[in-house]
């Protein structure tokens, strides 16, 4: 015969283990920490890229202060705002535009695609 107290506190641990991961809106829980952790890499990068183009003279200035926006809010938005997803989504818009940019201006006129 089966202990009914162990299967209860295997049960119990199982239910635990699942409700400590639950990501849902109004509890983000681990999530909006990794995210934090995932953005603001990702912004540091950028302000690194931002940093490395200054010097370019094919780079145009209102591309660096795209740049520097994108990491500002990054950073804003990551450390005091990670628990809001709208923002999360505007930090993606502006890495985007920030990246599609420095391709549009980088690209020379002799690279056409085939």
């Amino acid at each position: 015969m089966s202990d009914p107290s162990g299967q209860l506190r295997r049960a119990r641990r199982v239910t635990l283990a699942h409700q400590s991961f639950k990501v849902t809106i109004a509890d983000p829980g681990p999530h909006s920490l990794l995210s934090a952790g995932l953005y603001i890499c990702l912004g540091t990068a950028f302000a690194f890229s931002v940093a490395a183009l200054r010097y370019d003279p094919k780079v145009p200035r209102w591309l660096l202060v795209l740049g520097a926006v994108a990491a500002l809010f990054d950073l804003l938005a990551s450390l005091f705002f990670n628990n809001v997803p709208v923002f999360e989504w505007v930090t993606v818009a502006l890495f985007l535009a920030y990246v599609l940019s420095v391709g549009v201006s980088l690209r020379s006129p002799t690279n056409k695609p085939v």
